[in-house]
Parts: structure tokens; C-alpha cells; sequence
């Protein structure tokens, strides 16, 4: 919780600055959006939020910014005697780039597709549910902890509502590089963020 403060404190204070940068230099127009996904089994999975800066051309447009991530992940398997899961929680920052296509202002509907990189905070834990006992009964079984770095790459569609608001649809991939114990190196999310434009 406390990384997750400090890391939101970081963000906050990149926004700002990147607000009054751009203002003052007259560039390209800073953002922030947020956004949440869901795993292959319909569970809540990822928060984000991030701050980035558009440069819009003729058709498409070039977005880069600044993300934090954090959420959660689980695969199970059954034996006769106990039900094991395995549980991977993840804090990410990344750099990220996306290339926004047919994204002008007579086309409110766009494809995106990008790449991301940056530090990966890892926690790993297995328990274990005796089998004829209640869900919530769980014993810990192994666990592990890492600090490593991630690849993460999306692709999906958005609309733009307005000049300064829009929803994206994305479907994003977590490449985790050695991942702890039995977590996943791979993590698929469905995603669906909001994003306004100053």
C-alpha cells in the first residue's frame, strides 16, 4: 500500500508538471486516463492509471506517457484431497507508446495498438483448500516475492466522445521476465479505460 501511495504521489506530481510544460511550450496536449480490466474468468484484475501526451497528425497520432499498474491474478487445479491456487499480485510502472490509427477529428472511432516497459513488482503466494471444507478456508502453502521488469503490449479500439474525452477497449499482455515461483510469466487482461484531454 505504501509503494502504491508513492508511486501515485510520483505520478501526480509528472502530471503537473507535464500540464505546465506543455502549456508554457505550447505542445502537444497532456492527459490522464483511467482504466480497468478483467481476467479470463470475469474477476476484477487490473487498476491503472496514466498520464501521457498526444501529438495528433493528419490520420493517426502518437501517444506516450507514464503508467502505473496494479492488480491481481489466479489459476487454480483440483486434486482429490485439496484444491490449490495460485495467487500473483503485480505493481508496475511503465513507459509507454501508442500509435492511435484514424485517429483525426472527423473520426470519433479509432484503432489503437502500443508497448510498454518498466519495473515489475511481484508477489507470489499457493495456498491450499482441504477438500470438503468452506472457500475461505485456506492454508499457505509457498510463497515468493520479486522485483523484476515487464513488457506489456495492447491493442483495441476507442471512440472519441468529444474533443477531450474518449473510452478504450483494449486487450493488454503482461510479459513478466522471471517471474517468482509459480506465477504466470503471461498475463492476458480485457480492458476498458476513460481518457480526458486538456
Amino acid at each position: 500500500m505504501n509503494r502504491l501511495i508513492r508511486i501515485l504521489a510520483i505520478q501526480l506530481i509528472v502530471f503537473f508538471a507535464v500540464v505546465s510544460y506543455s502549456s508554457a511550450q505550447s505542445l502537444s496536449s497532456p492527459g490522464i486516463r483511467f482504466e480497468i480490466g478483467i481476467d479470463d474468468e470475469g474477476r476484477l484484475a487490473l487498476v491503472d492509471t496514466e498520464i501521457n501526451i498526444l501529438k495528433e497528425h493528419q490520420s493517426y497520432s502518437i501517444e506516450v506517457g507514464i503508467g502505473m499498474f496494479s492488480g491481481s491474478y489466479r489459476t487454480g487445479t483440483q486434486t482429490t484431497a485439496s484444491a490449490f491456487q495460485n495467487r500473483t499480485s503485480i505493481i508496475a510502472v511503465a513507459l509507454v507508446a501508442n500509435l492511435l490509427y484514424h485517429h483525426a477529428p472527423v473520426s470519433p472511432a479509432y484503432f489503437v495498438m502500443g508497448v510498454g516497459a518498466g519495473p515489475v513488482w511481484v508477489k507470489w503466494r499457493k495456498v491450499r483448500r482441504p477438500a470438503g471444507f468452506p472457500y475461505y478456508i485456506l492454508e499457505a502453502v509457498d510463497r515468493d516475492d520479486a522485483t523484476t521488469a515487464g513488457i506489456i503490449f495492447n491493442i483495441g479500439a476507442g471512440y472519441r466522445f468529444f474533443e477531450w474525452a474518449d473510452l478504450r477497449l483494449q486487450g493488454r499482455s503482461f510479459a513478466i521476465i522471471g517471474a517468482p515461483g509459480e506465477a504466470p510469466s503471461t498475463i492476458p487482461i480485457v480492458t476498458l479505460s476513460l481518457g480526458l484531454r486538456w
